[in-house]
């Protein structure tokens, strides 16, 4: 499991085949809002379908950066072989901040159910850096 889910454009649910970007959302960011959603007993409920989506745009070559310079570490790390390049070379692709022409769905609706529900409003915790180290680390586990 990648752990990793993508906004599809909003709750329109069809996008466009030449999508620049998503914003990407952990599986753990989500269901932790669903779960308070369902299990609040609070007017919090929501009827239809509601927007969740990550902070940040992410294009296919900033992904395959940020990919290949974690894999870069994470191999470095299993094989004691860092070196004061390797930890200091390129930054991440997150650094740079990147306009998307396709938004990011309109979160206000989350955002408030959420506070009802008694939580601190949509606040996606784990980062884009943090979901794909744990895929790196749990990437043999499905061979098993």
């Amino acid at each position: 499991m990648s752990g990793l889910i993508g906004s599809e454009g909003g709750a329109e649910g069809i996008h466009p085949p030449d999508i620049e970007a998503r914003h990407w959302v952990h599986v753990r960011d989500a269901t932790d809002a669903l779960s308070l959603l369902i299990l609040s007993d609070t007017d919090a409920a929501v009827q239809g379908v509601i927007d969740m989506s990550g902070r940040r745009a992410w294009t296919p070559k900033s992904m395959l950066e940020e990919m290949t310079l974690l894999w870069s570490r994470f191999t470095n790390a299993l094989h004691h072989s860092h070196t004061i390049q390797s930890l200091t070379e390129d930054t991440s692709p997150a650094a740079s901040s990147y306009r998307s022409r396709d938004l990011r769905p309109d979160l206000a609706p989350l955002h408030d159910a959420l506070l009802k529900a008694g939580g601190d409003g949509w606040r996606p915790l784990v980062s884009m850096r943090v979901a794909l180290m744990e895929v790196f680390a749990h990437r043999d586990e499905d061979s098993t």
